[in-house]
């Protein structure tokens, strides 16, 4: 259901009002924290996905950190060393977004395990899904969206399910987010690293040439497999006079079953 957060998050949030993005609240006690600097270890399991992952946090409060996951088929991502200098950050809360680009398949699992050496750290997952009415509408209804807290899937309190309603963006986009982040260079009191800019374009570039390598390959594999079921057909058609009923649904369940297999 609906969620209002009792505080804005900071990290770069309007600029991603036209994504799908995830929003982990991280949450400090910074009574019982020993050091004002501290690290920890943010892991993502994902089942079902197959894209990019942007994400984005803020260490201090004027500065900007990120960099782009690839996640080819179901995988784990270990983000080590995310550090955090709680004497130059107000308040307790920190933000952690997470922009996924590609396809989510309806049977989806993400489990999320945050470790820290000083101290627990509490969290909320939150999503937040664009809205497009009235985009180009000259409208005095002014559309306010809210963030849906994910409830974690029952017996496990680190893994969740997304809905239908929540869907990864078109991989192209993530060109869009990049030069977003070249606005807000310069532009805001944020810093960002010209360097990790300059990173994550070489990355996305690899990444999506690696992808599209990968969908080709299996385009022309669908090719010759679709020839394959056209010649097992037109087998099957010529021998139908002289196959019982009881044989021919035979023979066409063992092809709907071996092709069903190898692109399930």
């Amino acid at each position: 259901m609906p969620y209002s957060l009792n505080r804005e998050p900071i990290s770069m949030i309007h600029h991603l009002e036209n994504y799908y993005y995830l929003f982990l609240d991280l949450d400090f006690n910074k009574s019982i924290i020993p050091e004002q600097n501290i690290e920890l270890e943010i892991k993502l399991e994902l089942q079902g996905f197959t894209g990019l992952l942007f994400y984005s946090y803020r260490p201090i409060d004027k500065k900007l950190k990120f960099d782009i996951l690839n996640n080819p088929s179901d995988g784990i991502h270990s983000l080590d060393k995310l550090s955090f200098d709680l004497s130059k950050k107000s308040g307790n809360s920190y933000d952690f977004i997470i922009v996924p680009f590609g396809h989510f398949k309806n049977e989806n699992r993400l489990k999320i395990l945050i470790k820290c050496s000083k101290v627990q750290i509490n969290y909320k997952l939150h999503a937040w899904t664009p809205s497009n009415l009235f985009k180009n509408v000259k409208s005095v209804i002014k559309i306010q969206n809210k963030y849906l807290e994910l409830k974690p899937i029952e017996h496990d309190d680190n893994q969740y399910h997304l809905e239908s309603w929540f869907k990864a963006n078109d991989s192209k986009l993530i060109f869009d987010l990049i030069n977003s982040l070249s606005y807000i260079e310069g532009k805001e009191d944020i810093e960002i690293s010209v360097s990790d800019i300059k990173s994550v374009i070489s990355k996305t570039n690899e990444f999506l040439f690696d992808i599209s390598k990968k969908s080709q390959k299996l385009e022309e594999l669908i090719s010759i497999e679709r020839r394959d079921i056209i010649d097992e057909l037109k087998t099957l058609k010529g021998n139908v006079k002289t196959l019982s009923k009881k044989k021919i649904l035979i023979c066409i369940d063992d092809i709907i079953t071996k092709y069903s297999e190898k692109f399930s």
